[in-house]
């Protein structure tokens, strides 16, 4: 059986500095029926030349220069208005990544296996990390509900970004506009969209490379806190959709709660008015308004915070040398390196320095516990975040309270030391 084609589209604007590579990456393909149009958004640097230069090397590779510029969703949606009748599937792959060379042939596996998927996902890494993450389910198939509902419940981000997924060319076709201008993380919603109709596949394998520098759009994204609202946006679209009343209720709240959160910590940080004008504008399209008072609680909230931060801040350079390396269990909510200057934060649970989320069970809380412990790590530190974890991990409890001395004991921080034995100082 002959492979089905592919279509694979770059929209593009000077994107001179990784464009290359994001070429050879598709050119060095396992998988050979594919077609390749990359969409030039006026760029001002070496952008089309470099495109042009490879169009003229192959043949499915097509260069379309824009006559005026168009926004970043615009830019996308022209591309994927020019997916070929005869192409079964799309890839979208943006500049600024590249793809392993058996990245479509995996994914194509995949939708073929199973006519109903319509959006196929991978894992990708950042050059430290494997970014996005895997369903709890070990197969290829998942239902498109049940993926959208576990999402809105607070479960696993599994859809990923444009160069994790291959979608289904119908499903693209049959929406005169596929990406909503109005969501700068329309990408996302779409994906929701197309899960109504259809189910999901994922390729349990790192396929991708997603790029983040500074000027690449999760750069521009995160100055703006644009993340949430984009969660909001899809919250309030599909809720109602695959929730039922009940948990749709809840879900808003806890969005609106994170939201204001969020908003809170950018007052303290005194953004500027092009961030305040965007996020009323939004919320104002959305049918609501930035409300003082949830603002005012969530800033009260955010300073007392801030304040618990500052006498932790005291109990830790008390008590943990400087020069020392300390374990910080604070569920990432404290985030600067500032109150632990002169002493190594480890995030736990830990991957290559940074924080990878919480334990699966108590073995494996132990387990990490003891590496970090070997690799040097002489305190464990409990911030109040995570006071729930003795409740919820009772076996990492005992083992701390057998094995090692608490120090120290209040309202901010748990602190015990990892040199000196319990049983010893009992």
């Amino acid at each position: 059986m002959s492979e089905p084609r592919v279509y694979i589209m770059t929209p593009v604007y000077n994107g001179e500095a990784y464009l290359r590579e994001c070429i050879e990456s598709v050119l060095a393909q396992t998988y050979s029926n594919w077609i390749y149009t990359i969409v030039n958004n006026c760029s001002t640097d070496r952008t089309r030349e470099i495109a042009e230069e490879y169009s003229a090397r192959d043949r499915r590779i097509r260069v379309v220069n824009n006559a005026s510029f168009l926004r970043l969703i615009e830019n996308h949606n022209r591309a994927y208005s020019l997916i070929p009748s005869d192409s079964k599937y799309c890839k979208p792959l943006m500049a600024d990544d590249w793809i392993f060379p058996e990245c479509l042939s995996e994914m194509v596996r995949v939708a073929e296996d199973y006519p109903s998927i319509g959006l196929v996902c991978i894992l990708a890494f950042d050059g430290r990390d494997v970014v996005w993450q895997a369903p709890p389910e070990p197969g290829p198939l998942i239902s498109g509900r049940d993926i959208c509902r576990a999402w809105l419940l607070g479960g696993r981000h599994v859809i990923g970004s444009p160069t994790t997924q291959l979608i289904r060319a119908d499903l693209i076709r049959k929406r005169p506009q596929f990406n909503s201008p109005f969501n700068l993380h329309a990408d996302f919603e779409s994906c929701l969209d197309i899960l109504q109709e259809s189910d999901f596949g994922f390729v349990h394998r790192v396929l991708a490379f997603n790029r983040v520098h500074q000027r690449s759009m999760t750069s521009q994204v995160e100055a703006f806190e644009t993340i949430l609202l984009g969660d909001l946006i899809a919250s309030l679209k599909f809720g109602p959709v695959f929730l039922t009343p009940e948990e749709n209720s809840e879900r808003l709240a806890s969005v609106f709660a994170r939201y204001y959160k969020v908003l809170a910590k950018n007052l303290v940080r005194r953004r500027g008015r092009q961030f305040w004008r965007l996020h009323r504008r939004k919320l104002h399209a959305l049918g609501y308004s930035l409300e003082t008072t949830k603002l005012t609680k969530a800033l009260t909230r955010e300073l007392l915070c801030r304040f618990r931060v500052y006498l932790a801040t005291k109990n830790i350079t008390a008590h943990i040398p400087e020069g020392d390396s300390f374990i910080l269990v604070d569920q990432e909510e404290w985030k600067s390196e500032d109150y632990v200057a002169g002493r190594r934060r480890v995030p736990f649970l830990e991957r290559d320095g940074r924080y990878w989320g919480t334990p699966a069970d108590d073995a494996t809380a132990i387990r990490e516990l003891e590496r970090l412990r070997e690799g040097g790590a002489r305190y464990m530190v409990f911030a109040w975040p995570a006071f729930w974890w003795p409740a919820y991990y009772a076996g990492l409890q005992r083992h701390l309270d057998s094995e090692y001395e608490c120090v120290l004991k209040n309202n901010t921080i748990v602190v015990f030391n990892l040199q000196k034995s319990a049983a010893k100082v009992h």
